[in-house]
């Protein structure tokens, strides 16, 4: 079995860092969104925070997205451990926040961000953050030629 963070571990320190960026930035933002790219947050890289105009947005992965309002993406990589590597996104309107946060789940053994989740919250006016929870290199960890320990308990979750 693999060392490290427990889970649960790696989940709370997930959730600090998604709602400390969420609920301590976005009633101040003030259509500042790009200057969130150089807060420093343990354990964790920002490697977006971009305004993204009213429109169609590109997500890195998937078809392009329509209709949606203008919003701040910040993107980035939490590390709370040597083997760990999650993905997030988060994404909060430019105007017209209904001052709810809405955490997007992918079910399973998912190891992607939801983009099309993403989308239907902001045009809601929710903030909303998705994940890969770190499966998408698990994932191909374990699809490696060399067999590792510890893939066929991630394959059972």
């Amino acid at each position: 079995m693999r060392r490290g963070c427990s889970p649960m571990k790696n989940r709370w320190i997930l959730l600090k860092v998604v709602t400390g960026i969420t609920f301590a930035v976005l009633p101040s933002l003030g259509g500042d969104c790009e200057s969130l790219g150089q807060l420093t947050l343990p354990a964790t890289t920002l490697t977006a925070a971009q305004a993204v105009p009213a429109g169609s947005f590109s997500p890195p992965t998937g078809t392009p997205l329509k209709n949606l309002p203008s919003f701040c993406r910040v993107a980035g990589m939490i590390k709370p451990s040597n083997d760990s590597h999650i993905q997030f996104e988060i994404w909060m309107p430019s105007s017209g926040w209904n001052g709810k946060f809405q955490g997007i789940g992918n079910g399973g053994f998912a190891g992607a961000i939801e983009y099309n989740g993403l989308a239907d919250a902001v045009q809601h006016g929710y903030a909303a953050a998705s994940t890969d929870t770190g499966k998408l290199l698990i994932h191909l960890w374990c699809r490696s030629p060399v067999e590792f320990s510890g893939c066929r308990e991630v394959a059972r979750q």
